[in-house]
């Protein structure tokens, strides 16, 4: 539905598919609480720009996608002054987002660039968001080699964290929560999962674990598999 033009930062919507709408992050986290919430969408002509959306369609040619929730977030950029609509960047899915305390919700882009912000070599990861003695954690597990130390590297990602999210940042400045911890997995952990999943015979999508919201068995085979 979107398409990138030359000389323009981002990508705007096709017009002629569907009826656009947006839906606030902020309305999206009141619906998922209450889904009786009458949550308020926004037209294209109504988006902010570095505000973040949910994607609502309804196609012009009819079923199925009836007023449908695609589940896939975007942020609107700054014009580039090549493109006369809006222009903007997919960030994720929306249910891939890591909630950390209800106060900030971390997309797989934002994670993807803080890892590579930190200049560490680390390879294959995935993220989680965990609960330690009640105290919310973002716990990312990562594959490095033996010269990457644990405290360099989680000092390093929670910088860049901050400089990527604003709520991130303010989880440490407005609440005294630093959160994330990062457990570091020899290299090769991946290819074990890989093949130890191929193996039992599993579909393409489950060999290797998720990016975001990986689930609890997920990491401990990959933390069993390391040792």
């Amino acid at each position: 539905m979107g398409v990138q033009s030359k000389g323009a930062n981002g990508m705007v919507f096709n017009p002629y598919m569907n009826f656009l709408e947006f839906l606030p992050v902020s309305e999206a986290a009141k619906l998922e609480a209450d889904p009786a919430y009458p949550a308020k969408t926004h037209l294209l002509s109504e988006v902010r720009i570095g505000g973040k959306y949910e994607v609502i369609i309804s196609s012009f040619y009819g079923m199925p996608f009836v007023r449908y929730r695609l589940g896939h977030q975007v942020r609107f950029l700054p014009p580039s002054g090549v493109e006369s609509l809006p222009e903007f960047e997919f960030l994720g899915r929306s249910d891939d987002r890591l909630d950390i305390a209800g106060f900030t919700r971390i997309d797989e882009k934002t994670m993807w660039q803080a890892v590579q912000d930190t200049g560490l070599p680390i390879g294959s990861w995935t993220a989680r968001a965990e609960h330690r003695d009640g105290a919310p954690i973002l716990h990312l597990y990562a594959e490095a080699d033996g010269g990457v130390e644990k405290a360099d590297a989680e000092h390093k990602l929670h910088l860049a964290l901050r400089s990527e999210d604003d709520f991130y940042r303010d989880l440490e400045d407005m609440l005294g929560i630093r959160p994330l911890e990062v457990t570091l997995l020899p290299s090769g952990t991946w290819d074990r999962y890989y093949d130890n999943r191929l193996r039992q015979g599993l579909e393409l999508h489950d060999l290797v674990p998720p990016r975001m919201n990986s689930s609890e068995s997920d990491v401990s085979e990959l933390v069993n598999l390391a040792r």
